[in-house]
């Protein structure tokens, strides 16, 4: 049995705290909504912010706990990082985190190193930017470079600055750090999926294809209809970009989009799953605990 960080409990993270448990762990959730459903599954619930990196850190030390994960939530990220280089467990370090998060990162990655990406710009919604926007020709995606869920996504027209604008400042409202990353939309088919990293090679890859109501998704589906020769661009890709970021090991979710012709584009890229990853957490992963654990802060803890 290890002691098992969840970072986040909503509907999204269950999935996760279910299978964290079947797998004999003992399950701790930290969340700042104490009403959310996975605190309810959990063996001890916390409520603390996954985006107070410095509380989560803390928490974790406390509680003396062996793994931290997420899933589907781009906002716990540098939470995660931070726990797994401060306690020396398994997962991802900020230094590659940062390289991928926020999404103006992975584009400007992308785009130093010639991996294929949507053309792009990004920073607070100023005249300044939407100009920038407006000079990027056709149909755009406008979106909160720090949100995840498809929170703040809005495709427009650049001829349409009214909108462009009005969906500019949305989206920055939305997201945490007032920025927003405006992208020549990507014409194809938008697949997602998971992917497991070992020693830097893909060596699971489990593509879906995507259900769209606009920029929401609303289903998933498996097997892929993606054809092989596809997917095995696919999965180079995927190592290409992990190479890059010196991500060697763990769990990897990735949106794309593919067309006729032209390589796949990476459009969303983070060390995390979409709630089943966990099942694949490597046998024997351990970790060495800094310093001795302590009794967590008692007003965390949330009483049910």
């Amino acid at each position: 049995m290890k002691k098992v960080l969840v970072l986040g409990a909503s509907a999204l993270q269950t999935p996760l705290v279910h299978a964290a448990r079947e797998a004999g762990h003992r399950v701790l959730t930290a969340d700042n909504v104490p009403s959310n459903p996975a605190h309810r599954e959990a063996d001890a619930a916390y409520d603390v912010s996954t985006r107070d990196v410095e509380r989560i850190v803390e928490l974790a030390r406390c509680e003396g706990v062996e793994a931290v994960v997420t899933c589907c939530s781009d906002v716990a990220l540098p939470a995660l990082a931070a726990t797994v280089e401060a306690l020396d467990l398994p997962g991802v370090r900020p230094k590659t985190l940062d390289l991928w998060h926020p999404k103006s990162n992975l584009r400007r990655l992308q785009t130093d190193v010639g991996l294929p990406c949507p053309d792009f710009v990004t920073g607070e919604p100023t005249a300044s930017l939407i100009a920038r926007a407006q000079a990027l020709g056709g149909e755009l995606v406008v979106k909160p470079t720090d949100r995840s869920g498809s929170r703040g996504v809005t495709r427009v027209h650049a001829e349409e600055t009214d909108t462009l604008t009005r969906a500019a400042l949305e989206a920055a409202a939305i997201g945490f750090s007032g920025e927003v990353i405006v992208e020549r939309f990507v014409d194809g088919t938008e697949y997602g999926g998971d992917a497991w990293i070992s020693a830097g090679r893909v060596t699971g890859l489990f593509v879906t294809d995507k259900y769209l109501q606009g920029a929401i998704v609303r289903g998933h589906a498996m097997p892929t209809r993606l054809d092989a020769t596809r997917e095995d661009e696919l999965r180079r890709l995927l190592a290409r970009h992990c190479r890059q970021a010196g991500y060697t090991d763990g769990p990897l979710n990735f949106d794309v989009r593919i067309g006729a012709e032209g390589p796949p584009i990476v459009l969303e890229l983070a060390p995390d799953s979409v709630g089943t990853g966990f099942r694949s957490w490597p046998p024997g992963a351990s970790a060495s605990i800094s310093s001795p654990p302590r009794s967590p802060p008692r007003s965390e803890r949330i009483r049910r």
